[in-house]
């Protein structure tokens, strides 16, 4: 690993390490390169306390309907809702409720909470990358953002769009960080898939942490 790219990695850990409180809005879209058309997209929210709850949802819409998948609980124990399927609520653990929701949510359940809880979720970090190196700097939002990126260490699929023959290559994939912050502001992976080239991208907001409060976490059907 580039030294550069290995020093704001370890901020990046561990600034979300560090923090008492984290709350998110963001998107996740899935699209072949050169078209505006998405193959799929949806909205994500993330809420987060240390010393308590931790919340996920995200929506996707279906022209007049839309699906609701929502993740609340502890390490300990977990609620799943999911109002586009006639299922009940189930509980599971924190670790196995991510894992489930990681390719529907085009993996907006993962990347963040991996990093603000990794002790609890295991598995790679978004980090694991061979050739992890800085790739350029730039501004987003008035702010100035750093990018690092690698190659998957293995072949695998991209989330959104499932695993076989179709899949060629390694995805590469890229983090553009907040420079003053440590805060990831956007992940973007690129891969060929049945011929073409496929990009998932997710869009995070980083919301005023200090506000982050019971009604956070509260069940908003």
């Amino acid at each position: 690993m580039d030294p550069s790219a290995a020093r704001v990695v370890s901020e990046v850990t561990q600034r979300y390490g560090s923090l008492a409180r984290y709350k998110d809005s963001g998107t996740a879209i899935v699209r072949t390169l050169g078209s505006r058309l998405a193959i799929d997209g949806i909205a994500f929210q993330t809420a987060f306390l240390r010393s308590g709850p931790f919340r996920f949802e995200y929506r996707r819409e279906f022209g007049d309907r839309s699906e609701q998948h929502v993740i609340e609980g502890t390490a300990a124990e977990a609620t799943v809702r999911w109002n586009a399927r006639t299922l009940p609520d189930c509980t599971s653990t924190l670790k196995a409720a991510v894992v489930k929701a990681t390719g529907i949510s085009l993996g907006a359940a993962r990347v963040i909470p991996s990093l603000l809880i990794p002790d609890t979720l295991g598995g790679r970090s978004p980090f694991e990358l061979d050739d992890l190196r800085i790739l350029d700097e730039s501004q987003l939002d008035g702010v100035q953002c750093i990018r690092i990126g690698g190659w998957a260490a293995r072949k695998r699929a991209l989330y959104g769009l499932g695993d076989g023959p179709q899949m060629s290559g390694r995805p590469f994939r890229s983090l553009l960080i907040e420079q003053e912050s440590w805060l990831v502001r956007r992940v973007t992976s690129t891969t060929v898939f049945d011929g073409e080239e496929v990009e998932t991208k997710l869009d995070y907001q980083p919301d005023d942490m200090t506000a982050v409060s019971p009604a956070d976490f509260k069940w908003r059907p």
